[in-house]
């Protein structure tokens, strides 16, 4: 169960909350994506320093 305190706005259609541990592999698979990377200031990553750095 998420923690209520991490959301900061909530509509109908959207949820604005923290970033979550369990949220890493859905945000990976998203930046990875090329048509995402593309405009992506960052260059690639592997997932395990993507971890990391999303830990930290």
């Amino acid at each position: 169960m998420k923690n209520t305190n991490s959301i900061f706005t909530k509509t109908n259609r959207l949820v604005i909350r923290q970033f979550d541990v369990q949220d890493i592999e859905a945000f990976y698979q998203y930046r990875a994506d090329p048509s995402i990377a593309t405009f992506s200031v960052q260059l690639s990553i592997s997932k395990a320093s993507f971890k990391l750095k999303f830990i930290r």
